[in-house]
């Protein structure tokens, strides 16, 4: 007789992804993707990829077992590039992780017993959603406002004893908000009193296209805390590379459980990585990233105005790639459904809510992956969509 298995409940009680299920629509032919998170390809910089490549083939120490920590240059190097005036980093406070998203799902593992509570922006990045569902948490959403979470839900929330407030500060997915200094600082001291971890993620950070840059989250925290960063948009998303920042106590457990659970990340792409890290040319490949991005934000900001007039809202990002879109009188999750039939992919904002039956009249728009020609006819889909 064939054996059951029986699923771990906190499993059955998850979602998959709106967003990943998504982009094997995305791929079918004609069709244009504003919905996932998607670099440019043709902005991947492929010069410093071959290079560094060829470069790391003539090591074979580099393809051997490598420590769970991750490459010593590349952490010291993370540990130079992210460091707050204030403070003292080396790398024994980087673990070098497969993707951010492992670096969350560690910290989760680690720190996040079943009924412990979590508090999250709302919406809130559905990855972490899932990451935190996964462990049992409690989740508990505040409110996000154009310059950051809502202070005064913040302060009840905290008032409940969560275990750890997650937070995506610098153009925040999927709003795009980014906050600002004073909302920092605010929310800083608010932390500081109690006894809650913060985790910080910035896999955005360096994608911003004006205004000044803020000193992170981290900086004003009279704490120890997490932050969590990323090479997927810098780099290329398909390396799966990221790393978490903290003290070395706090990375312990992480370590013991990626060791059980992948040993260590690809040795190969770390020194490949580095090694188009440490190149004198890496700088312009960002410029060009950035002043790319940029267009396309502004040019996506035009196309709505145009198509939809006073019919839609949404705050101009300074960085990201995402704009947060509000429909008057709509319903998300049908526009996204006729928006497929029409050609275009979309995320509705009900992909990053907590609850099951919230409602949303809003879309995360994606403006970083199409070109320009094609994000006007994603816009004009878009607009059969939301009038069918």
């Amino acid at each position: 007789m064939p054996i059951e298995l029986s699923l771990n409940p906190l499993v059955e009680s998850i979602k998959p992804s709106y967003i990943r299920e998504i982009l094997a629509a995305s791929a079918k032919p004609n069709m244009i993707s504003l919905a996932g998170g998607l670099p440019a390809p043709e902005l991947f910089p492929m010069d410093l990829v071959q290079k560094a490549l060829l470069d790391v083939a003539q090591v074979p120490d580099y393809f051997q077992y490598g420590s769970t920590e991750g490459d010593v240059a590349l952490r010291q190097w993370i540990a130079n590039a992210w460091r707050t005036p204030a403070e003292t980093l080396d790398h024994d406070n980087v673990l070098v992780t497969t993707g951010s998203q492992q670096a969350l799902d560690l910290i989760a593992r680690a720190y996040i017993a079943p009924g412990d509570r979590v508090l999250v922006e709302s919406p809130c990045y559905l990855g972490a959603l899932q990451v935190f569902k996964l462990a049992g948490a409690e989740i508990i959403t505040i409110d996000q406002l154009d310059d950051g979470p809502d202070l005064s839900q913040l302060e009840d929330a905290l008032k409940l004893a969560p275990k750890l407030f997650y937070t995506v500060p610098d153009f925040h997915n999927p709003t795009g908000v980014c906050w600002s200094r004073d909302k920092r600082e605010q929310v800083a001291a608010m932390i500081s009193r109690r006894d809650v971890i913060v985790v910080e993620d910035a896999p955005y950070r360096e994608l911003r296209y004006e205004g000044e840059s803020l000193p992170q989250l981290s900086s004003y925290l009279n704490k120890v805390s997490f932050r969590l960063g990323s090479f997927s948009k810098t780099i290329t998303p398909g390396v799966r590379l990221g790393f978490v920042i903290a003290n070395r106590a706090m990375l312990a457990p992480l370590i013991t459980i990626k060791q059980a659970a992948d040993l260590h990340s690809s040795q190969p792409l770390q020194h490949m990585i580095l090694q188009m890290l440490e190149d004198p040319t890496f700088g312009e490949h960002l410029a060009r990233v950035r002043d790319e991005y940029r267009r396309r934000r502004d040019l996506l900001c035009k196309l709505l105005r145009d198509q939809f007039g006073s019919a839609v809202s949404f705050t101009r990002p300074h960085g990201g790639m995402f704009l947060w879109v509000s429909f008057d009188d709509a319903c998300s999750d049908i526009i996204a459904a006729n928006a497929l039939a029409c050609g275009v992919t979309v995320v509705p904002g009900t992909a990053f809510l907590d609850s099951d039956c919230a409602a949303s009249n809003s879309l995360r728009l994606n403006f970083s992956y199409e070109s320009e020609d094609v994000l006007a006819q994603g816009v004009s889909r878009l607009h059969s969509a939301v009038y069918m």
